[in-house]
């Protein structure tokens, strides 16, 4: 099957799995509603960032059209995000948790309201449509095990170039969003590259978990300066005080997988190269 994907056109790939994502999103946004598991809101907003990833990984090749419903989708995706937030916020921070479910609710209904709107109705009728187009130009016909190599590596060096500027709370955000698109844009074609691509995808689980978690901290952060007026300078004060040491724990976990990777990329950039080469013989 590994070596079947290789031979495929780029763009039939990248069609197959642009339809993919696009029904998985679809199904999951109609799913999110008050008696449904959490989880599916979360789901639906990795399935939007995943397409948004398409578009930036397969600009290319994808039409202006197309490209085009990237402002609705982060749209979408950040009032789906919105609620997640405080979801994850509830686990770590206890002491506000009556204070959250006030905010929860308030974002909520916001988020069913987005969800009901005609510009949701409009995003998913063109996403369905749009996807359905033949890639453009010459490009599209390389063969995946050709064009891989350049798609991927141009994730790596944009995430690597934020890597170098990450010392602020919104620069190690901004890495942690290049190692997600990182991530995505190597997925589909990570059951190509065989050992290699194992231990570099988990590298990369563990550096996206480390990221989340630093993350949440930063947000609880930010989400109990909201909640000044509902709770206690007490609980506020130990809020606060957790998210910090949590923000500490994973900086150090990030560290260690940032000195991890690019070894394991090596592998990859090795491996890449090497079946490539096999192509002509």
């Amino acid at each position: 099957m590994a070596a079947k994907l290789g031979t495929i056109p780029i763009g039939k790939v990248v069609r197959r799995q642009l339809a993919r994502d696009i029904v998985k999103f679809r199904a999951l946004a109609k799913a999110v509603s008050p008696d449904e598991d959490p989880e599916v809101i979360h789901k639906a907003r990795v399935q939007a960032r995943r397409i948004r990833v398409a578009f930036k990984a397969y600009r290319p090749i994808l039409s202006p059209s197309l490209i085009h419903l990237d402002s609705d989708l982060k749209w979408i995706a950040a009032s789906l995000g919105a609620v997640r937030d405080v979801d994850v916020q509830a686990a770590f921070a206890p002491e506000i948790l009556l204070e959250l479910r006030v905010l929860r609710a308030e974002r909520f209904d916001q988020l069913m309201g987005d969800l009901a709107s005609q510009r949701q109705a409009e995003l998913v009728k063109k996403l369905s449509s749009e996807s359905k187009r033949r890639p453009l130009g010459v490009l599209s016909q390389a063969l995946a095990l050709q064009a891989a190599p350049d798609i991927i590596g141009r994730a790596y060096r944009s995430f690597k170039r934020a890597k170098s500027d990450a010392k602020t709370d919104e620069d190690i955000h901004r890495l942690r969003k290049r190692a997600k698109r990182l991530r995505y844009t190597f997925d589909p074609f990570a059951s190509i590259y065989g050992a290699p691509a194992k231990t570099f995808d988990k590298c990369l689980k563990d550096l996206q978990e480390a990221f989340g978690y630093f993350q949440d901290a930063v947000v609880t952060c930010r989400i109990v300066d909201q909640l000044e007026s509902l709770a206690s300078k007490g609980e506020i004060a130990d809020a606060v005080k957790h998210a910090e040491s949590r923000k500490q724990e994973a900086k150090a976990k990030i560290d260690d997988c940032l000195e991890a990777l690019p070894p394991t990329w090596k592998k990859l950039a090795k491996r890449m190269a090497k079946t490539c080469r096999r192509l002509w013989k």
